[in-house]
């Protein structure tokens, strides 16, 4: 109650009456119907809004509304029908004719949807007791409004010469929407979804509650309502709240009548879709968020650009830091000698150590695909410093000569010896495998077909001759008859070709 009556203007932040809070309590109604009532007192529109206010305060004057989404009559506020239906039945009282004259400053709705007045109309039955009601509680309200004192607003003049009817009856339908979006400041919804398949149109409240609005309401087409009659059943669906009645609201009213509940501020924030920084403007109107337009990252965004890239790559380094092959071969070397030469002071390269260099590691990038540019090769063995890469090319080679005299590449692996992948004709003659770390660790030697399939996965050579080779020599010998398969491997010297040595004369 407290917000709201901050939100009227009713109070100070201490609970004080303001001078507009003891003239909303001259009034018996609600702060809020009297808060839009003093509103319409300054701009002249007081007749109007108090039978707007009368409509809010009781009933509705419709009684066994149908639906039928093809007679629905869109307009600004659904509130503007009843008043219609009320200020006829008044001119019909004093018999002037509705459609020539309405007795007051403007027509309100859209299109007349009640031609014979008071009975049936095409939406629904007129209530005319309720009229009567409604009528009676109009004309007390406008007799005390018009007793308190205007704040000096600007009272709607009289057109002169320069300005057509049609804008004056648009002014004051405007004005008449302001009157209840002054009523209702806690009650602003925007739209988050249009409507489809006969599905009603979501809106999010202030506050953050969602809501549905009522398909017969005429408010169809708004981005922004006042919610001015919700209904705080849930439906079994959506879990939602439904907007009975709902009234148009231009963006710009907001601020000006509400300056210090709007406010726009640029935004530095990563986005996840699209894994970079961006840059947004956002425009709030008290939690709501009303509009949010991208914008260019400039020089001065850089620092928090960088402080962003940092927090979202913490939660998934990996997402962050998918290394590359050659930077995990490394990394997988490098693990390799801590394993097995703990004394030399070998770093560990893992998440810890990731993380400590993240702000540098972050420099000048703007996303996780800038980040994923980085060499990592590079960036780690600057880390380890010259003389430890020496050694890491001395005891855990990326290549290593085999007894064909090629250089092969090793596969290094997280777990277990690194592989040796080699035709098996460059091995021949050789009963033991090739070693790393100075000897200590033999290579797991994958023996390969001419066609690079493995044939053979072995660390002990010398059986693998004795017993493995001759099964697969018949098999390759039929497959593959232009290449060498001699036999007797072990005695054999090693080849860089697999096909067979050529006959000399």
């Amino acid at each position: 109650a407290k917000r709201l009556q901050l939100l009227l203007g009713a109070v100070h932040d201490d609970g004080s009456p303001t001078e507009l809070g003891k003239k909303i309590a001259e009034l018996p109604v609600h702060p809020r119907l009297a808060r839009m009532l003093l509103f319409a007192r300054d701009y002249g529109l007081e007749k109007e809004a108090s039978a707007i206010a009368a409509i809010l305060g009781e009933r509705s004057l419709m009684r066994n509304r149908s639906f039928n989404p093809g007679e629905i009559s869109i307009n600004k506020s659904d509130v503007f029908d009843e008043l219609d239906i009320l200020q006829n039945k008044e001119l019909s009282n004093i018999g002037v004719s509705p459609k020539n004259d309405y007795g007051c400053k403007m027509r309100i709705g859209a299109s007349s949807n009640f031609p014979h007045l008071i009975g049936n109309s095409r939406n629904g039955s007129v209530d005319r007791s309720e009229i009567n009601k409604i009528s009676l509680v109009s004309r007390q309200l406008l007799e005390m409004t018009q007793k308190i004192e205007s704040s000096g607003g600007r009272a709607l003049k009289e057109s002169g010469s320069g300005n057509s009817e049609g804008k004056k009856v648009e002014i004051s339908e405007n004005l008449l929407l302001q009157c209840l979006l002054a009523g209702f400041p806690d009650r602003v919804a925007k739209r988050r979804s249009k409507s489809s398949g006969g599905e009603p149109i979501r809106f999010l409240l202030v506050g953050g509650k969602g809501l549905t609005l009522d398909l017969r309401s005429g408010v169809q087409n708004s981005e922004l309502v006042v919610a001015l009659s919700v209904d705080g059943a849930e439906r079994a669906d959506t879990r939602e709240g439904i907007i009975r009645r709902a009234s148009h609201i231009d963006p710009e009213w907001l601020s000006l009548l509400f300056p210090f509940s709007c406010r726009t501020f640029r935004e530095v924030q990563f986005d996840v879709s699209s894994q970079e920084v961006v840059v947004r403007q956002k425009r709030f109107y008290l939690d709501l968020l009303l509009e949010e337009t991208p914008q260019s990252l400039k020089p001065q965004d850089q620092s928090e650009v960088e402080k962003l890239l940092v927090l979202e790559a913490k939660k998934n380094l990996r997402e962050a830091f998918p290394l590359d092959p050659v930077a995990e071969q490394f990394l997988f070397r490098l693990d390799l000698l801590g394993r097995h030469f703990s004394g030399r002071g070998f770093p560990k390269i893992d998440d810890a150590f990731l993380e400590d260099r993240l702000p540098q590691l972050v420099k000048g990038c703007k996303s996780f695909h800038n980040l994923r540019e980085i060499q990592f090769r590079s960036f780690f063995e600057r880390e380890i410093g010259g003389n430890m890469k020496n050694q890491l090319d001395t005891f855990a080679p990326e290549k290593i000569r085999v007894p064909s005299g090629n250089l092969i590449r090793l596969m290094y692996q997280k777990d277990g010896p690194p592989i040796l992948p080699v035709k098996i004709q460059e091995m021949f003659g050789f009963l033991e495998p090739p070693r790393i770390l100075g000897g200590k660790l033999p290579v797991l030697i994958h023996l390969l077909s001419p066609a690079g399939r493995p044939l053979q996965i072995t660390q002990d050579l010398k059986t693998f001759w004795e017993n493995g080779y001759p099964i697969i020599r018949k098999e390759m010998r039929a497959q593959y008859p232009k290449h060498y398969w001699p036999e007797d491997p072990a005695s054999t010297a090693p080849r860089r070709s697999s096909l067979k040595p050529r006959k000399t004369r």
